[in-house]
């Protein structure tokens, strides 16, 4: 299933399974995030993997409420071929989210996040 994503990239909506729901993103310039993000009792679980990012930068992740809003799940530094592979946790119960996001962040805030890459997840 394809959903609308940002201009000039293409998100894909891979299904759900018993290990959760997975989803991937591919955008410019040359990007993708893929994830499976699961439910749990204390929020959601999330394994999230990388390519195409810049080595030197820092990219947090979030859920985005679907109120508003951003709670972040954590951030990372990408290796020197630009991917990455990481668990995460944030309390943000996955029923209640609209949204994952990685951005790369220009300082540790992930309001300020810019490069934006989000993938509808409600």
């Amino acid at each position: 299933m394809i959903l609308a994503g940002a201009a000039g990239s293409v998100v894909v909506l891979t299904g759900r399974a018993d290990d959760g729901l997975r989803v991937a993103l591919t955008g410019a310039p040359g990007a993708s995030v893929s994830a499976v993000l699961q439910e749990r009792r204390w929020g959601t679980a999330i394994e999230l993997e990388v390519s195409g990012l810049d080595a030197g930068a820092t990219y947090g992740v979030w859920l985005e409420r679907r109120e508003g809003g951003r709670l972040p799940a954590g951030s990372f530094r990408p290796d020197s071929d630009g991917t990455f592979r990481l668990s995460l946790a944030t309390a943000q119960q996955l029923g209640d989210s609209r949204a994952l996001g990685v951005a790369r962040l220009p300082g540790d805030r992930v309001a300020d996040a810019i490069d934006v890459l989000t993938v509808p997840i409600g």
